[in-house]
C-alpha cells in the first residue's frame, strides 16, 4: 500500500510541475514579427493610370541597420504592353518600428535592376508599412502615379 501511495504522490508531483502552457499564436506571431528583419512576400502590384493589376508578385523585404528598408520586387511590370517583367530593388527606404508596424517612408529612390540604376522609373513619395501579416506600399514610379503593392506576409525571420 505504502508503494502504490508512494506512485500516486509521485505521479502527482510531476503532473503539477508540468509547465507546458499552450502557446497563444497570436502572442507568438507577435514575438516572432518584434525580431524579424527578413520577410517574404506574395502580393499585388496595381498600376491604375494603365488599369493594369499583377497577381502573385513575389517580393522580400529587409530591415537593415539604422532602420533602413530594401524591398526587392520580382517580375514587377508597370502595363500590360510591357514586354517584360523586371526584378528591382527599392532601397534607402526610411523605417521607423512599433511594437505591430514598420512604417515606411522616401521621398524620392532611385531603384535598381540587376544592380545597375533604373532611372527611367525613380520611386517618389513611398509610404507604406509592414506587420505580422502584410507589406503595404503606395508610390508612383516615374510617370506611372498612385501605384501599390499589398502582400500576405509568408514567411519572417
Amino acid at each position: 500500500m505504502k508503494k502504490v501511495f508512494a506512485f500516486v504522490a509521485m505521479a502527482a508531483m510531476f503532473a503539477a510541475c508540468n509547465t507546458n502552457t499552450p502557446v497563444n499564436p497570436e502572442e507568438q506571431k507577435k514575438e516572432e514579427f518584434a525580431k524579424a528583419t527578413f520577410f517574404e512576400v506574395i502580393g499585388t502590384n496595381k498600376v491604375p493610370s494603365e488599369s493594369y493589376t499583377q497577381d502573385s508578385v513575389r517580393a522580400e523585404a529587409f530591415v537593415k541597420e539604422g532602420n533602413i528598408v530594401s524591398i526587392n520586387l520580382y517580375g514587377v511590370g508597370f502595363s500590360s504592353r510591357m514586354p517584360l517583367t523586371i526584378d528591382m530593388t527599392i532601397d534607402s527606404i526610411s523605417s521607423t518600428r512599433t511594437a505591430d508596424r514598420i512604417i515606411l517612408s522616401a521621398e524620392t529612390v532611385i531603384p535598381t535592376m540587376g544592380g545597375k540604376p533604373f532611372n527611367r522609373y525613380p520611386v517618389v513619395n513611398l509610404n507604406g508599412y509592414i506587420s505580422a501579416d502584410s507589406l503595404v506600399f503606395t508610390n508612383n514610379y516615374g510617370t506611372y502615379e498612385n501605384c501599390s503593392f499589398a502582400g500576405k506576409i509568408i514567411s519572417m525571420k
